[in-house]
């Protein structure tokens, strides 16, 4: 495409493909980037909808623990998020904001938070991060934290940038040979025309006519040039006549 240099000096051909592609690409692009975001963005609302419906199930099955300052069944609620791949680090806080629990057990403290911060989820650069609360019987005894990590949304990506590439060359490749199929009912009367009307200039032979290739503006266009070529001939053929007999005339004198 981008050897497709678009000049004064470039022919028909040559400036309706590059045409053709540009306009195909560009929408191409804009639907591809369309559809990735729209997809990437309702993925991540999906990650946060899991994330927080792990987090009440969690939150749930902790307030026993925490109310009675149960550090093994708090441990083992939360062992149960081993099942998540993703899930990267969690931890229970108890209504003063310390550190009850956390997971994996070999997590250095100083990778969590240091404190509870408000209910509600945050996306970070390679970390989904959220903080639930804790309650039973409308008095919170605690809060829950969850960091997830983003691979699943990185690999989406990485798909969809895949995915798009292989659309992308072949939707260039189909946009390519219809631009060609195209731009040849555009350009060959165009071309036709050029090339008798290059005749005619070198050889000044005005009986010459361009072929007609269609019906719409461009056959138009070849029979007004085919007409004005008629109208010269005729010109013509008077002058030449006119010489002629001057000619004549002035043998005989």
């Amino acid at each position: 495409i981008n050897q497709m240099i678009w000049s004064r000096k470039s022919s028909i051909q040559r400036k309706v493909t590059t045409v053709i592609m540009r306009a195909s690409i560009g929408v191409l692009l804009v639907t591809v980037a369309a559809f990735m975001i729209y997809d990437l963005v309702t993925f991540r609302q999906t990650m946060v909808q899991n994330l927080v419906t792990q987090a009440r199930t969690i939150a749930d099955n902790s307030t026993a623990a925490v109310l009675y300052q149960n550090e093994k069944d708090a441990r083992d609620v939360l062992s149960s998020l081993r099942t998540d791949p993703h899930l990267a680090a969690a931890a229970i806080y108890d209504a003063q904001g310390k550190l009850f629990v956390k997971y994996p057990a070999s997590i250095p403290d100083a990778d969590l938070p240091a404190a509870p911060q408000r209910p509600g989820y945050q996306f970070g650069k390679s970390h989904l991060t959220l903080f639930q609360p804790v309650v039973q019987s409308g008095k919170q005894l605690g809060t829950l934290f969850l960091r997830s990590d983003l691979t699943a949304l990185s690999q989406r990506f990485h798909l969809y940038a895949m995915i798009s590439s292989i659309i992308m060359l072949g939707s260039v490749l189909v946009a390519f040979l219809f631009s060609n199929t195209l731009q040849r009912r555009i350009s060959n009367p165009i071309v036709a025309l050029a090339e008798v009307a290059r005749k005619i200039s070198e050889q000044s032979n005005y009986s010459l006519r361009a072929p007609k290739l269609s019906d719409d503006e461009l056959g138009l266009l070849t029979d007004s040039f085919n007409n004005m070529l008629e109208r010269i001939q005729a010109s013509d053929s008077a002058l030449r006549a006119s010489e002629e007999q001057l000619r004549i005339v002035a043998d005989h004198a």
